[in-house]
């Protein structure tokens, strides 16, 4: 049996939202001195070319799911594209910018107007497909434009109210005066924005109850993304006793932030200890640099994060599921594979798996960061595995899917040794390999257990191992 969501039930109080806000921002660890934009869209590009499945809107409402020819992302952003698509196995061609929204590969492609900071824009000038990832009384999207020169895509991220509108001049970034008419959020964004995502979300709840039927949808009844919390606001007696439960959560978390600066080292030990200062010359390709690191007695650090396995519902109140949404996942021999491979791949000895509790802290700021400057890592390789359970309702048939992901990202950093703390992105978020299964309907509510039984993650491995295999055939070429 699907259950329905009921706004009315999720945000009857304010407490809520402050309960929530407090949880959120408990959570929150260490600050990060190399994060990444958790919200940005991945583009596959391998699979330009493919029949991929889609659900297509029309500016009536009308759905229809289809599959269609997959495009670059250069090419999807355009109004006037033309789309290759088959239905009920009869092929045709559509112009997208007869549609009002399309869902292909991961990405939700919806017409918005790409503002310019302080210039007045036209609709006919400045409208394209962009991929939206919230949707609500403030919507966050991503354009696309090219790097012609590195020949990579390049997003651009830009959060508005929904009564912006273009032709006005664009808000800017003024996060606090967006979210100034919800009373119960005042003063809450930090001032480097690191809750943003948290407050927005709460900011969209908020505001569908004061404004309902206000907000138009895409592929969901409600605002998107819905917060994390890990329990409901009626699992408490009031509102004291969420804020004594959440003061037991953050001394929990505050005690393992102390053991783990406690744990770290104050120097790096000789073995790792850096042998040169890294002062690379302008214009270095990567190949040239590691044979550079080598002559100089340093190394490339290999590190590995993977992320819980979880269940991942597209629409509030969308596919049922019921009981753990996440669990532990690490595979103990990935990174002596990588470090193997990237070895093999550029003839040398100098990629090493690092430990990153033996790395020393640093204070850089208000922040304490990995002093890897102290250490002979002087370039980083720092992967990131994901493992998703994505559970959605078929728009037609409207029964419950669920389908596995896999997809691997590097982050290559190089830290400079110029006394001013310098690190420079040398890729970001390049992908590694990724891999799904076909989707597969399941009835009444999934589990965890019952996902890992019906979906075959042995095929979406499969394609994973080959995606990840034609990426290392290329790298030396994409790295340089």
């Amino acid at each position: 049996m699907k259950k329905k969501h009921n706004f009315t039930g999720v945000i009857s109080t304010s407490a809520f939202i402050l309960w929530a806000l407090m949880l959120l921002t408990a959570q929150k660890g260490f600050s990060q001195l190399f994060s990444k934009d958790k919200n940005e869209p991945v583009f596959r590009r391998e699979n330009a070319g493919k029949m991929l499945p889609a659900t297509i809107l029309y500016p009536d409402g009308k759905t229809e799911q289809v599959t269609v020819k997959m495009q670059l992302p250069e090419q999807l952003k355009k109004t006037d594209n033309t789309l290759e698509i088959e239905k009920s196995g009869t092929p045709s061609k559509i112009t997208s910018g007869t549609l009002e929204a399309f869902s292909v590969d991961g990405n939700l492609w919806a017409k918005r107007a790409v503002p310019i900071s302080g210039v007045s824009t036209n609709v006919g000038v400045a409208q394209n497909f962009v991929v939206l990832t919230r949707q609500g009384g403030i919507q966050q999207y991503y354009y696309v434009t090219i790097d012609y020169k590195e020949n990579n895509v390049v997003v651009g991220k830009y959060v508005n109210k929904i009564t912006w509108k273009a032709g006005e001049k664009a808000p800017g970034t003024n996060y606090a005066e967006m979210i100034a008419d919800c009373e119960e959020l005042k003063g809450s964004l930090r001032k480097d924005n690191s809750n943003l995502d948290s407050v927005l979300t709460l900011y969209n709840i908020w505001y569908e109850k004061q404004n309902p039927g206000q907000v138009k949808y895409i592929f969901a009844n409600g605002p998107l993304p819905m917060p994390k919390t890990g329990a409901s606001a009626n699992e408490f007696k009031d509102f004291k006793d969420m804020k004594a439960q959440m003061k037991r959560e953050k001394e929990i978390k505050d005690s393992i932030r102390t053991a783990r600066m406690a744990s770290r080292p104050s120097t790096p030990d000789p073995g790792i200890a850096s042998k040169k200062p890294n002062l690379p010359p302008k214009k270095e390709t990567f190949s040239a640099k590691v044979k550079r690191l080598e002559s100089e007695g340093n190394k490339i650090g290999v590190t590995i994060e993977f992320q819980k396995t979880i269940i991942r519902t597209l629409t509030p109140g969308g596919a049922c599921v019921e009981g753990a949404k996440e669990k532990d996942f690490e595979d103990e021999n990935y990174a002596a594979f990588v470090v193997s491979k990237l070895n093999e791949l550029y003839q040398t000895t100098i990629f090493e798996a690092v430990d990153a509790s033996q790395v020393p802290l640093k204070q850089v700021k208000s922040f304490s960061v990995d002093d890897w400057w102290s250490t002979c890592y002087k370039v980083l390789v720092s992967l990131n595995q994901s493992r998703v359970y994505s559970a959605t309702i078929n728009q037609v048939s409207g029964e419950n899917e669920v389908q596995y992901f896999i997809n691997n990202k590097a982050t290559v950093m190089e830290f400079i040794d110029d006394g001013k703390n310098k690190t420079d992105y040398l890729k970001r978020m390049y992908s590694m390999g990724d891999g799904y299964s076909n989707a597969v309907k399941y009835k009444d509510c999934g589990t965890m257990e019952k996902f890992e039984e019906m979906t075959d993650t042995k095929q979406a491995l499969e394609r994973f191992e080959k995606s990840q295999t034609e990426k290392f055939a290329k790298l030396v070429d994409k790295w340089d």
